[in-house]
């Protein structure tokens, strides 16, 4: 099982990745504020895919409907 510390990591290194000219703690703040925003939103779920727009991620998020039975 993955744990919160290693998504983070994941998502730091996405967020370095993406932008070179970023400092580490730049990388942890739009991070946690990213997850945290996802969560917040109810549209991931550990465990899952995120998809193909974040492959970092691809292992332990998913996107999912607002709308339940879609």
């Amino acid at each position: 099982m993955v744990d919160k510390t290693m998504i983070l990591r994941l998502t730091v290194n996405w967020f370095e990745n993406i932008n070179p000219k970023i400092t580490k703690q730049q990388a942890i703040s739009e991070a946690e504020l990213y997850l945290k925003t996802l969560h917040s939103q109810g549209v991931v779920i550990r465990g899952q895919s995120l998809g193909g727009s974040h492959p970092h991620l691809a292992a332990y998020y998913t996107v999912e409907s607002l709308i339940k039975g879609e």
